[in-house]
């Protein structure tokens, strides 16, 4: 039996938050738009929003199985009782890419990743946004109303990880893998550029 990963490969489906005062929002994979559901169950749908259908090519595959492969253990303990990592062999470009061809996988890419989606300061939806391979992380932006109302592409090399009111805070992970914490201004509030970067924490 070949070895695989437990699920389908860029397979579309629905995501949500909910704010602080208890309103739900779910983005739908169908078409892309969002579902605001309030407190006491009334739902407000808000537009469609536009997106590529982009194949899937081997390549995407492959990057997402190297990705699952690296962050992945075998069933085996070692001498320390902790699991035993994958041998390195599993991790070279032939043994990935017969993961990859062998993995069943959606034929075109979903809208918007299966990241959760997080949530403004001021109620606002943020949405990961399936980019091609090699393009910096961006999100849609989403109102109250459902419609889409900015978008913010990240600095190169960097991932989202929480919203504040006045800060963005972000992941960089550096060539020896240690991750670092950056602060950004808040591209609404602070009235700046999005990727000039501010601070590092």
């Amino acid at each position: 039996m070949k070895p695989g990963i437990p699920y389908v490969l860029f397979a579309p489906q629905d995501v949500w938050n909910v704010t602080p005062d208890g309103r739900l929002g779910v983005v739908r994979s169908s078409d892309y738009h969002v579902d605001w559901r309030d407190a006491d169950g009334r739902v407000t749908s808000g537009p469609r929003i536009p997106f590529e259908r982009r194949p899937v090519t081997l390549e995407d595959r492959m990057a997402h199985t190297r990705r699952f492969m690296e962050g992945s253990s075998i069933s085996g303990k070692n001498a320390a009782g902790g699991l035993s990592p994958l041998p390195a062999e599993m991790l070279e470009d032939k043994a990935i890419r017969d993961v990859a061809e062998y993995q069943e996988h959606a034929e075109v890419h979903a809208p918007f990743t299966d990241v959760t989606p997080l949530m403004g300061p001021d109620g606002s939806l943020w949405i990961e946004r399936s980019v091609r391979l090699g393009l910096p992380q961006t999100w849609d932006i989403i109102g109250a109303n459902g419609v889409l109302a900015g978008r913010l592409q990240m600095p190169r090399g960097r991932k989202l990880a929480s919203l504040g009111p006045r800060w963005l805070y972000a992941i960089a992970t550096d060539d020896d893998g240690l991750q670092h914490l950056e602060r950004y201004p808040h591209p609404v509030t602070a009235g700046r550029d999005s990727d000039a970067l501010c601070e590092q924490c």
